[in-house]
């Protein structure tokens, strides 16, 4: 067992065995049994993948609790671009900070029933970009999407309502988003996501700032009720880390190609093992799945026994699914043997 996964086991009894609790707290339409553990799963996983959220976990049980709280009351998966549980070091002690993605921000407004579509875009100098308030309903943005679009210079929000009109616009300039990194604890540290990636904090800040335009709802609660009785230690942060996990689309992309780094957000670490690609350090979760996530996935379907050979295996997989299409294990992509590999710790935790 490697040292990840001895940390995250540290923790999977306190998720696993507070399921009522957090069951209760989930959206009446998230109570399902099956949703439960998908929801358990995806936190007990995001642990598996990052030694310092594992380690938080364990040093401070109390904030990894607070989180999934807020998570439950909020209907946001953890571990997820929805909701990111993020590791950060406070007086020399790792705790873990619940903070929403900009696809969770985004999810909640589709959820409130009034929004059609909602587009989040970051701005490049090198993009052509046109907004004037007052003569224009949206702005207007060609990027040059094989060409050198530059650095980062902001980015933008707006929602289509379900009756054609569209929502305030919110422009994130760079003095907006130096005050979001001043109100981020540890925006400076190596371990922020503000360091590592950029671009997925532009669009959270933009989605954030919509929030406050658009309606939400996460079913019958108000949002801001939620997170004031959670705790104000998780309404601080303004960061997320990369994890990993699985979300509908809630950007609407444009019909232009979009480059690898326009999809930073949604890239994993590549730790199923505890091992990482030693020349990247992340994968994309549509690339193929790694030899070691493949390797983890025969190994724990063989300790489970749910399957003893290929033809088994491939089976489970497609039944795991919902697709009897899907090759099988072969050709499972990192994202989806991510998931695999969480309801397989779920199955486990419950023999």
């Amino acid at each position: 067992m490697n040292q990840n996964t001895q940390l995250a086991e540290h923790s999977k009894g306190l998720i696993f065995a507070n399921s009522r609790q957090y069951a209760a707290m989930l959206p009446a339409d998230q109570q399902e049994t099956s949703q439960v553990n998908g929801w358990l799963s995806a936190a007990y996983a995001a642990l598996l993948k990052d030694k310092n959220l594992a380690n938080a976990a364990r040093t401070a049980p109390e904030t990894l609790m607070n989180a999934l709280n807020e998570a439950a009351q909020l209907g946001l998966r953890p571990g997820t671009t929805q909701y990111y549980l993020t590791p950060r070091k406070n007086k020399g002690r790792w705790e873990i900070l619940g903070v929403t993605g900009y696809q969770g921000e985004v999810e909640l407004m589709y959820r409130s029933g009034a929004v059609a579509s909602v587009v989040v875009e970051a701005v490049h100098q090198g993009d052509t970009f046109r907004w004037n308030p007052g003569q224009m309903d949206k702005p207007e943005h060609a990027p040059d999407w094989f060409g050198d679009r530059g650095p980062l210079v902001g980015a933008y929000a707006y929602a289509v309502m379900n009756d054609g009109s569209t929502s305030k616009v919110v422009i994130v300039d760079q003095k907006r988003i130096q005050a979001a990194k001043d109100a981020s604890a540890g925006s400076d540290s190596q371990y922020s996501p503000w360091q590592k990636h950029p671009r997925a904090m532009y669009l959270k800040t933009a989605a954030h700032d919509l929030a406050k335009w658009v309606p939400t709802s996460a079913v019958d609660k108000s949002v801001q009720q939620i997170k004031a009785t959670v705790g104000e230690q998780n309404t601080n942060a303004q960061a997320a880390v990369v994890a990993t996990g699985n979300t509908r689309a809630a950007i609407t992309e444009r019909e232009a190609p979009v480059p690898q780094e326009a999809l930073a957000e949604e890239y994993v670490e590549a730790i199923a093992t505890g091992e990482v690609d030693p020349a990247t350090e992340e994968i994309h979760e549509d690339t193929a799945a790694s030899t070691a996530q493949v390797a983890e996935l025969r190994k724990r379907l063989k300790a489970l026994s749910i399957a003893t050979d290929d033809e088994t295996a491939n089976q489970t997989i497609r039944d795991q699914l919902g697709n009897q299409e899907h090759a099988g294990i072969e050709a499972l992509t990192s994202g989806e043997a991510d998931e695999l590999l969480a309801e397989l710790a779920a199955i486990a935790a419950e023999a």
